[in-house]
C-alpha cells in the first residue's frame, strides 16, 4: 500500500441539514468522485469496507480537542483476497479465523463465509452490510445510506485539523453531532432502536422527553420525566 497521509475527519448523519444542506449543495465543485462502498460492521467497532474492489481497513489513530477523530487506512487489497490479507479483515472484525483458511477468497465466498447473526455470542456476531453511494466535492462529502434507508450524512476531510473545524463552522455545521460511521451504525448490529432526548424547560417545569424508532421506524414516546 502506498504511503497515505492521514486524515482528520468530521461528519454527521441525519435527513436534513437546513441551511448548511443548501450551502453545501449550492458548492459548484472542482471535481467530482463518485462510489460505491459497502461497510462491514462488527461488535468490535472497525472499519472496514470495499470500494473500488479494494478491501480496506481504517483504525482510529486518535481524536482531537475538538473531537476530531484520525482513522488512517492501514491495509487496502483486491480480490482475489489472499489468506494473510483475509485474516487481518477477520482480525479487524473481531472474528476467529476458520481452519484451515482458503488461500484465497473472491468478494462472494468472503462475503459469504461471514457468520450467520442466530445463536452467535456478541463477540462473533455477523457483519452488517451497509452500502453507500458517495459523492465528493471540493474536498467535502455528501453521501446517502443504502438498504432502502434515506440517510444522507455530510463530512468534511482534511490533513488540517483546525482547517476541518473552520470549514465545518462556515458551513453552518458547528450545531451537528460528529459521528463515526460504526458509532452510528452500532444499532444495527446491537439490535437497538434508535433513541433521543429532548429537554423542554419551561417556565413552572422541566420536562425531559425520550423517544426511540421502533422494528418498522416509527417514533414511539418511551418515557417522559417532570419537574
Amino acid at each position: 500500500m502506498s504511503e497515505i497521509t492521514p486524515r482528520w475527519e468530521w461528519r454527521s448523519f441525519g435527513q436534513r441539514f437546513g441551511e448548511a444542506g443548501k450551502r453545501l449543495a449550492a458548492l459548484t465543485p472542482g471535481g467530482v468522485q463518485e462510489s460505491d462502498e459497502l461497510y462491514l460492521l462488527s461488535g468490535a467497532g472497525a472499519n472496514v469496507k470495499i470500494r473500488a474492489d479494494l478491501m480496506d481497513i481504517k483504525v482510529l489513530r486518535e481524536v482531537s480537542a475538538d473531537g476530531l477523530e484520525q482513522w488512517t487506512p492501514v491495509m487496502k487489497a483486491g480480490f482475489p483476497l489472499p489468506a494473510a490479507e483475509a485474516a487481518k479483515v477477520l482480525e479487524a472484525l473481531g472474528l476467529p479465523l476458520p481452519t484451515p483458511i482458503p488461500a484465497s477468497y473472491t468478494l462472494d465466498e468472503f462475503l459469504g463465509s461471514l457468520p450467520r447473526r442466530a445463536g452467535n455470542p456478541r463477540g462473533e456476531r455477523p457483519q452488517a452490510a451497509r452500502s453507500l453511494h458517495g459523492r465528493r466535492l471540493h474536498g467535502r462529502a455528501l453521501r446517502r445510506g443504502g438498504e432502502g434507508q434515506a440517510r444522507p450524512h455530510a463530512a468534511v476531510e482534511s490533513e488540517d485539523a483546525a482547517g476541518v473545524m473552520r470549514a465545518v463552522r462556515e458551513l453552518g455545521l458547528g450545531g451537528y453531532a460528529n459521528t463515526s460511521y460504526p458509532a452510528d451504525w452500532r444499532p444495527l448490529i446491537d439490535d437497538e432502536p434508535e433513541r433521543y432526548a429532548v429537554i423542554d424547560a419551561g417556565t413552572n417545569s422541566i420536562k425531559f422527553h425520550i423517544g426511540e424508532h421502533d422494528a418498522g421506524g416509527n417514533g414511539e414516546p418511551s418515557s417522559t420525566v417532570r419537574s
